[in-house]
C-alpha cells in the first residue's frame, strides 16, 4: 500500500512547510470543506491555493510588515518559501506559473510598497528584494537603492 499523503496543491504544500504556525488554520479550511460536503451531500472541494495566501500567509507575514516586529526565523522561512515559488515560476512557465505570480502579487505583495515595508525583508534576503524589483519595478518603493 504505498506512502500515500494528501496533496494540498502546490503552494498549499509549501505553505504547509514552510509555516507550521499556520496548520491549524489549513485543517479548519480542510474540515470546513468535509462539512460543507456533508451538508451539501457532495464530495468535497478543493481548496483553492490563494485562500492559502490569504488565511495562512497574510496574517502571519505580510499584514505584519513594516508594522509590527516579525520573528527573524519566521521572516527568513518567508523569503524562502517566496524564493521557492519564484524558482518553480521561472522554471516552468504557464499557467501554474502565472497563478504564482497572481497569488504572490495580489495576496502578498499588493500594497507592500515602501521602503520601510521592504527594509526587514532586505535585511534577511536583499536578493529576494532584488527579484522582487525586477518583478514589479518601482514596487518595492526603492528598497534596493
Amino acid at each position: 500500500m504505498g506512502d500515500r499523503r494528501w496533496d494540498l496543491g502546490l503552494e498549499g504544500n509549501l505553505v504547509w512547510r514552510y509555516f507550521p504556525e499556520g496548520r491549524e488554520t489549513i485543517a479548519e479550511m480542510v474540515a470546513a470543506r468535509f462539512q460543507y460536503g456533508t451538508d451539501d451531500d457532495l464530495p468535497p472541494e478543493v481548496i483553492d491555493q490563494y485562500e492559502y495566501y490569504v488565511h495562512v500567509v497574510c496574517p502571519l507575514v505580510s499584514a505584519r510588515l513594516g508594522l509590527r516586529p516579525i520573528d527573524p526565523d519566521l521572516l527568513r522561512r518567508f523569503c524562502a518559501f517566496c524564493r521557492e515559488l519564484f524558482a518553480h515560476a521561472d522554471a516552468n512557465p504557464g499557467p501554474v506559473a502565472w497563478d504564482i505570480e497572481h497569488h504572490l502579487g495580489m495576496y502578498v505583495f499588493y500594497g507592500l510598497d515602501t521602503p520601510e515595508v521592504y527594509a526587514p525583508l532586505r535585511a534577511v534576503d536583499p536578493a529576494l528584494v532584488r527579484i522582487l524589483e525586477r518583478r514589479w519595478p518601482g514596487r518595492t518603493g526603492g528598497a534596493t537603492e
